[in-house]
């Protein structure tokens, strides 16, 4: 049976990086500075393929990056390496906190 998952209070949502904005998907591919040098050539290419990218809103962006196949491909793989290493790190950390 599913159980959706409980939210997390917003404290626990803030970007590790900044410590200032929530980390949801918006943050993550478009104002994260942590993954702004993989963003780059993403947004260029979104920038390219429709002139108009940079005038939409941050919701237009993302629905725009995730609704293109190609651009969407590239996300998952500008993202799979760094991603994946830092929610291994991330996770063993929390669990160590709440075993302690």
């Amino acid at each position: 049976m599913y159980l959706k998952p409980k939210k997390k209070h917003l404290s626990l949502r803030l970007c590790e990086s900044q410590m200032v904005d929530i980390e949801d998907g918006i943050h993550f591919l478009l104002h994260c500075r942590s993954y702004s040098d993989l963003m780059q050539s993403l947004l260029e290419a979104a920038s390219v393929s429709d002139q108009t990218f940079c005038d939409k809103n941050d919701v237009l962006k993302l629905r725009y990056l995730l609704g293109h196949g190609k651009l969407y491909k590239n996300v998952l793989f500008l993202f799979s390496e760094r991603v994946n290493p830092v929610c291994k790190i991330r996770n063993g950390i929390l669990h160590q906190a709440n075993v302690s």
